[in-house]
């Protein structure tokens, strides 16, 4: 197997711009149901099938209903920098949408579609979106799940520990059972209530559960202790303390009993650390 140079089209402020990439192929063949890909990767190097036999198209920015948020696991998520990726190099990835009677919803890519909103906003010029288009009733909610699932485990850029249990909440509502939740993700029982757990989390720790890397132990337990926290007379400090504890996981690995001594650290008692010290002074 060799590596081979491919064009592809990329939309740049809706200019269409070609470039140039390495791919890996082994062979694509023809079958009575469409083109089904063969692919042999490399190590760190990972391609979706559904990425490469599945229609994409650009779809007006104007016909995607944008109040319709039911898959955006992220809330409130800041797209300044990716606006600024947008504006510099184009869409480089397609979204999901699926097509309704009179418009498109988004599956998955909410990000860059608020950063394509910001991008109007500023009086700027957008027309379109790239994206990967489903025909209306042809997922249903196993079928959206796995699609889901699949696509943001995968891509490196994957759901953060406070997605993945508001990704499963939905999906439960929706009539999923833990089994095919548990068969499709390859996590167990016990892992999937956690995940479900941090769902509920409060929303000044959601932003800081969705930043770093975060082993779902860790999370869960920083979870639990600022529920404590904000119900104390130092709550308006919990954030502050939650960074402060987070930067210990961006900067170096954690083990679970030292991830407990910097919770017991910073708030201890009744109170954080930070008004300990203002005391002693």
């Amino acid at each position: 197997m060799a590596a081979r140079d491919i064009w592809s089209i990329r939309r740049r402020k809706n200019a269409d711009v070609w470039t140039k990439h390495t791919a890996w192929f082994l062979v694509i063949i023809g079958s009575p149901q469409g083109e089904q890909a063969q692919i042999s990767t490399p190590p760190g190097l990972f391609m979706i099938t559904e990425l490469l036999t599945s229609p994409r198209s650009y779809v007006p920015f104007t016909a995607l209903d944008l109040s319709d948020r039911s898959f955006c696991f992220r809330p409130g998520s800041a797209v300044d920098t990716l606006a600024s990726s947008l504006r510099e190099r184009g869409q480089l990835e397609p979204i999901l949408l699926e097509r309704r009677a009179q418009s498109y919803r988004c599956l998955d890519g909410f990000r860059r579609i608020d950063a394509v909103a910001a991008i109007r906003n500023a009086g700027e010029t957008w027309h379109d979106v790239w994206a990967i288009v489903y025909d209306r009733d042809q997922l249903d909610d196993l079928a959206r799940f796995r699609l889901l699932w699949t696509r943001n485990q995968t891509n490196g850029r994957g759901y953060h520990v406070q997605e993945i249990g508001r990704l499963f909440q939905h999906f439960l509502h929706a009539g999923l059972t833990f089994q095919q939740i548990g068969q499709i993700s390859q996590l167990s029982f016990h892992d999937i209530e956690d995940y479900l757990d941090l769902a509920d989390a409060d929303a000044t720790l959601i932003p800081l559960l969705n930043g770093p890397s975060l082993p779902l132990s860790h999370a869960l337990m920083l979870h639990h202790r600022y529920r404590g926290w904000i119900r104390s007379p130092y709550s308006a400090l919990a954030p502050k303390i939650a960074a402060r504890i987070l930067q210990h996981a961006q900067s170096e690995a954690v083990s679970l009993s030292a991830w407990r001594f910097l919770l017991d650290f910073y708030w201890q008692g009744d109170r954080p650390f930070l008004a300990i010290s203002s005391e002693r002074h």
